[in-house]
């Protein structure tokens, strides 16, 4: 595959999963202040996923980024 559409490639995953995981993150932000306990365990787990994505998307854009600024 050639290096700039595998940028390309790339860049896009790290901007879906960024956007992906802060749609959850705003998706389950209400469930946190129910009071009943299925609620929190749900929304816990629902916020731990939505997190590792959006800082997974984070952290890959900013080395595809820094790996473009280097080359």
């Amino acid at each position: 595959m050639n290096e700039s559409i595998q940028t390309i490639f790339i860049s896009s995953f790290s901007i879906f999963s960024l956007v992906s995981g802060l749609c959850g993150l705003v998706f389950v932000f209400p469930l946190l202040d129910s009071d009943c306990i299925e609620d929190l365990a749900r929304a816990g787990f629902i916020f731990l996923a939505s997190s590792m994505l959006f800082s997974a998307g984070l952290v890959s854009l900013a080395l595809i980024k820094r790996r473009k600024r280097h080359s």
